[in-house]
């Protein structure tokens, strides 16, 4: 039996070995480790081009059968990839992969110029361009949420268009800007929304950020300490934002096509009473108050024959197109980069939209081995129509409000097709928000050309001369036009608004870069000089009441009442010297020494020039010999940095601070009535740089063949001379108006950092985790104030921003209680049900003397995300969270206050639970409806000045998880595409702002502090194509 085993045995190997031997086929196997001998488990063996492969196995084995005219592929994580040609006999080998240097060598844009990661002794967070493809934001600075240690973005409106405030490591200054300095392509331009804005519309700046193409982005990195920053001096001590825009590449001409089509409806609607609802509870209300009845709100059976949800009227599912096409390529001499976008956004509230077309060309041309020159151009061009939103005064304004407070029992339109003019309340009465939103117009149409174009000379090796010149142009116009037949326009019979800024900034810099290694040194040095100017110029006409408002802005002089025309300028001018040097022994220590000095128009003689130094070490500690055996340690470094950064963005209201300015009036004036010529604005000759003293400490580490990715620092500030306008001057200065100072000081504190995964299971599956954050916290040290009674007034020694008011004690239980407590004196006399409040100094006297600290700022003082993706072969699934903690604010407002405008205003339905709100036994005929621990106190027609005001009854925690992004892409990329000339081909499918867990449940958590008067913020459906030739 076993001869003849032997023989089937035989006779199957030789028949096998013919058949391989006529079709080419071979088996092979091998062994795959590392460059320490150690066994690579779960690594790739692929034939390049098929899919025909597999994996290592524990011992660091496989075996595949291939081709004689195939090449293999070895791959894994961490490692360089290898190619086999078997065109050889050879069946057996020994593959021996090679840390991947790259992941280590990894370069990062630091200011004027790039750094190996590795030598990098700053504290710097980068966001790929992948992670911004991954989203349907449309500015830059969206694509930053969740993704970026040490990033705080705020939403405050969802707008098409409208812009975000970003804090990098928190608040730091009281009325200088916050918002970071932003450079795209080496310009420093310009960022701030009120720059963009002529003040001739009542919603939201746009965001001049919008007019980069977030497609066209490479690489976002964003500066963050006293190292990174200083080489930006007066601009850097809020941190700094550097873009940087793709560019071509020496190869064949690769196009790009993608297609967006998105939905976008909003996040959360308030609950609010339908008309049978309310009218039950106004009349509750108005017994209880012992004033009559509002006669719109008897007979129910009629009222419930009409039940307008105004929020429905106002809000949609609207779609947004985004298209993108680019053409990259080139040749060793010349590169290119060209790429063209078309965005169509309709906004999720009627009558809202925003549309965007934008170019960008990026050429690089190598004119001879020694000099090199190039362009960058972005043109954009784009026109908005808003609503008005996020304009609350003492009375509702905004369109968001008017459709919370219209009365579910009138229609949109009456019997008759026409509009319902106004709410049948009582005054102050708000409008149609339905008609308001549509026949409203608020337009915004921008122009922006960003150019840049620099010159490279190299006469030697590794010394560079470069001069760059750059140009940020823009052109704004806003009109705004209300006829008399709105509500809105109603007290001037319609009105016209006109504004149009235009202005540019350049910026020409001119540096030499020297690099050379010595043995062991290598030695980096940077000089330079720059000179910058901005000017704008802007002109607004208003005029009122018109007979006819047929051609709306477009014939503004048609309205009789002229009500103002202004006009006006505004420049500063900046020169300034840099330098930096990097120096580094074997690698493992590493030195940057950086210092700039500025001179800016902004400030007065002797105060014009700044000098802000920095000084970082780092240490790899890997690099050591006695870190040779830890395999598991990948890359070690520590860091620490400490340096001097300046703000001159003084609050935008104050122009050139150091000169009086003298304004014509009339009335009574200081020195008497009649008309008078006042100081509008004192001067303040000594006013100078705000100045932020810095320091941090880092780790950067990473392990098991970089596998896992840390970075964690802890950073320290301290900014001395805040300004602030001065209020402790005496009266008897006569002053009439207070002059601005460098007088505020504040420390802050905290620590940022990430941690990134990446698994590869097999040959088909990967997984990739990452998670980063963000906790701030600062304290005032130097602030001046007037009226200060009790220390516990005093802001310093507080945080910045935090919430302050009355300590609630809950509700007063009946009379006795009132009798029996400290006198509150906000109003004539409360009554049982009122809100109860602790005296603090203990005077028997309730006031403004009692109010302390409360709670937390509304700017959130923790920030985080984590995102997860997972790959299979040709599919990818990815998901993104991002929250936010320690954060307070406080209801209130015209949207939340019950009946605060006597019979103003629809109410949320939480009021009309009993179980929600104080209500008297002799109503109920309950005892118990008597609730001392009630979410609403005693409700009343009118306002309640002893209930509405700041205290802990109305603050609450706005903390949230929010599932910000979900994405599912398949690659259907196959050679048969390839043969009609398509490389690759992607389908995504995506989904933003798709889940939150709060606590605030009536609005949006990002927008609490609103209380639901501003354009909320919307969940986003998008489905993606990509294509590539």
């Amino acid at each position: 039996m076993n001869f003849i085993k032997a023989i089937v045995v035989c006779s199957f190997m030789l028949l096998s070995g013919i058949v391989l031997a006529q079709t080419g086929m071979k088996d092979i196997k091998g062994t795959i480790c590392d460059e320490s001998g150690e066994p690579i488990i779960g690594a790739s063996v692929i034939v390049k081009g098929t899919s025909n492969g597999t994996i290592s196995d524990l011992d660091g084995k496989f075996t595949l059968s291939v081709s004689d005219k195939a090449v293999i592929e070895i791959s894994f994580v961490g490692y360089e990839t290898q190619e086999i040609k078997m065109n050889t006999p050879k069946t057996d080998f020994k593959i021996v992969l090679r840390d991947d240097a790259e992941l280590l060598e990894e370069v990062v844009v630091v200011g004027y110029g790039v750094q190996k990661k590795s030598d990098l002794t700053s504290a710097v967070a980068t966001v790929k361009s992948d992670e911004l493809a991954a989203t349907s934001v449309t500015s830059l600075d969206q694509g930053l949420q969740g993704r970026a240690a040490g990033v705080v973005v705020l939403n405050t409106s969802g707008q098409p268009g409208a812009g975000t405030s970003i804090r990098i490591r928190g608040t730091s200054s009281i009325n200088g800007n916050n918002e970071p300095l932003y450079v795209i392509d080496g310009i420093p331009v310009i960022s701030d929304a009120s720059s963009f804005s002529t003040g001739a519309l009542q919603n939201p700046a746009l965001n001049p950020l919008t007019n980069i193409n977030p497609n066209d982005i490479e690489s976002i990195e964003i500066l963050k300490d006293a190292s990174a920053t200083s080489i930006y001096g007066a601009r850097g001590a809020n941190g700094v934002v550097l873009v940087t825009t793709k560019q071509g590449k020496s190869g064949k001409p690769k196009v790009s096509i993608g297609a967006k089509f998105t939905l976008q409806q909003v996040t959360k609607k308030m609950d609010m009473l339908n008309s049978v609802q309310l009218a039950e509870l106004a009349n509750e209300v108005a017994d209880n108050d012992g004033v009559e009845r509002n006669p719109v709100f008897a007979g129910l059976n009629n009222l419930s024959k009409i039940n307008t949800d105004w929020q429905d009227e106002i809000f949609r599912t609207a779609p947004m197109q985004n298209y993108d096409i680019s053409v990259s390529g080139g040749n060793d001499k010349t590169t290119y980069f060209i790429s063209g976008n078309l965005l169509l956004q309709d906004g999720i509230i009627i009558g809202s939209d925003f549309g965007k077309g934008s170019f960008r060309v990026n050429l690089n041309q190598q004119i001879n081995k020694w000099l090199k020159a190039g362009i960058s151009t972005n043109l954009s061009y784009s026109r908005s129509n808003g609503v008005v939103t996020n304009a609350e005064g003492g009375f509702a304004s905004s369109v968001t409000s008017w459709a919370l407070e219209m009365n579910p029992g009138l229609p949109v339109r009456d019997s008759e097709g026409n509009y319902t003019y106004e709410n049948n309340m009582k005054s102050p009465n708000v409008g149609n928000p339905v008609q308001d939103a549509l026949e409203a117009k608020n337009r915004n149409t921008s122009f922006r050309t960003l150019a840049n174009a620099f010159l490279e000379y190299m006469p030697i090796k590794d010394l560079t001369f470069k001069t760059s010149i750059g140009v940020d142009y823009f052109y704004i116009k806003d009109q705004s036009f209300g006829a008399g037949e709105l509500k809105r326009a109603e007290s001037n019979g319609g009105y016209a608004n006109i504004g149009n800024r235009d202005g540019y900034n350049w910026v020409w810099e001119n540096t030499v870069n020297y690099n050379q290694t010595f043995g062991d040194h290598t030695l980096g040095v940077l000089g330079g000089m720059t000179a910058q100017a901005f000017v704008s110029e802007n002109s607004s006409v208003s005029t009122a009441d018109f007979e006819d408002g047929f051609l709306g802005f477009n014939s503004i002089q048609s309205g009789a009442l002229r009500q103002a025309a202004n006009s006006g300028i505004a420049e500063w001018q900046m020169l300034s010297y840099l330098a930096r040097i990097n120096y580094g022994y074997k690698g493992r220590y590493l030195l940057t020494l950086t210092g700039r000095v500025d001179g800016s128009s902004k400030f007065g003689k002797g105060n014009k020039y700044g000098f802000f130094p920095s000084v970082a070490g780092a240490w790899r500690v890997s690099e050591e010999n006695f870190m040779k055996e830890m395999k598991a340690v990948s890359n070690l470094k520590l860091r620490a940095s400490y340096g001097i950064v300046g703000n001159d963005r003084i609050n935008s209201s104050v122009r050139f601070p150091f000169l009086s300015t003298m304004t014509q009036g009339s009335g009574a004036g200081i020195w008497g009535g009649g008309d008078n010529i006042v100081e509008s604005q004192e001067a303040s000759q000594n006013l100078r740089w705000e100045k932020a003293k810095k320091f941090d400490i880092g780790i950067d580490a990473q392990f098991f063949k970089q596998k896992i990715d840390v970075t964690v620092d802890f950073f320290h500030e301290n900014r001395t001379g805040i300004f602030q306008q001065r209020a402790s001057i005496p009266d008897e200065m006569g002053l009439v108006t207070l002059p601005w100072a460098n007088v505020g000081a504040m420390e802050s504190w905290g620590a940022d950092g990430n941690i990134s995964y990446l698994h590869q299971f097999n040959k088909d599956w990967s997984l990739t985790a990452r998670a980063n954050f963000t906790y701030t916290n600062n304290k005032l040290t130097e602030y001046e104030q007037s009226g200060i009674k009790y220390p516990y007034q005093s802001w310093v020694g507080s945080p910045y921003g935090n919430q302050r008011g009355l300590i609630a004690l809950g509700l007063f239980k009946d009379q006795a209680d009132i009798d029996n407590s400290p006198k509150q004196t906000f109003m004539a006399d409360v009554m049982p049900g009122d809100i109860k409040y602790k005296d603090v100094n203990g005077d028997g006297v309730i006031d403004e003397y009692d109010e302390v600290l409360i709670g937390n700022s509304n700017v959130p003082r923790l920030q985080y995300g984590f995102a997860l993706e997972l790959k299979y072969k040709r599919l990818s699934v990815s998901a993104l969270f991002e929250g936010v903690g320690i954060v307070d604010f406080m209801y209130g407002g015209n949207g939340f206050y019950p009946f605060t405008g006597k019979q103003t205003g629809n109410v949320l339905s939480i009021v009309a639970d009993p179980s929600n709100r104080w209500i008297p036994a002799s109503y109920s005929g309950d005892p118990s409806t008597e609730n001392p621990n009630a979410r609403f106190p005693r409700l009343t027609y009118g306002p309640n000045a002893n209930n509405e005001r700041n205290s802990t009854f109305w603050m609450a925690d706005g903390r949230y998880l929010r599932l910000k992004n979900v994405q599912i892409t398949y690659d259907f990329t196959c050679p048969q595409m390839k043969k009609i000339g398509l490389q690759g081909f992607q389908l995504s499918l995506i989904g933003d702002n798709l889940a939150c867990w709060d606590k605030v449940k009536l609005w949006d958590p990002a927008q609490a502090s609103g209380n639901g008067a501003v354009y909320p913020l919307q969940r986003v459906f998008t489905l993606q194509a990509n294509l590539q030739f």
